[in-house]
């Protein structure tokens, strides 16, 4: 109902099978890809944005799984690819809440270049299409 008020979406992709999904997030991923699929049919522009973690969601299938997406999309502006970074982890202790994601530790630049890249590869790999990856 509000899509015809927004020009843009900032949508987050952090896991692509419905099942790493659902473990990290608590729902599946089939729901969340309809609603991208559905503004797309809108018309509605989209920036898809992709938060890494190396180690939890940097696997080859997720790589592909963004470039498969992204290539089925009309309305697609660009790819950000979001570095994990610690800043947040005081909220938590502050907060009184248990952080799952101790232990990891921020990415490096060198990193999230890495995956831009193997993002871009993957787009070229299926489609002529030119989508930024940032």
């Amino acid at each position: 109902r509000v899509a015809e008020y927004v020009d843009i979406f900032l949508f987050d992709v952090k896991a692509t099978e419905d099942s790493r999904h659902k473990e990290l997030t608590g729902v599946p991923f089939e729901p969340i890809k309809k609603n991208l699929f559905l503004l797309d049919s809108l018309g509605k522009k989209i920036v898809m944005r992709c938060p890494l973690i190396p180690g939890v969601n940097t696997d080859e299938a997720h790589i592909e799984n963004i470039a498969k997406i992204a290539t089925e999309l009309d309305n697609l502006l660009e790819i950000n690819v979001m570095a994990y970074h610690t800043l947040g982890n005081s909220k938590y202790d502050a907060l009184g809440m248990e952080n799952k994601m101790t232990g990891h530790d921020s990415m490096t630049k060198d990193e999230k270049n890495s995956y831009i890249n193997a993002i871009s590869k993957a787009i070229a790999k299926i489609s002529d299409k030119k989508i930024k990856v940032c």
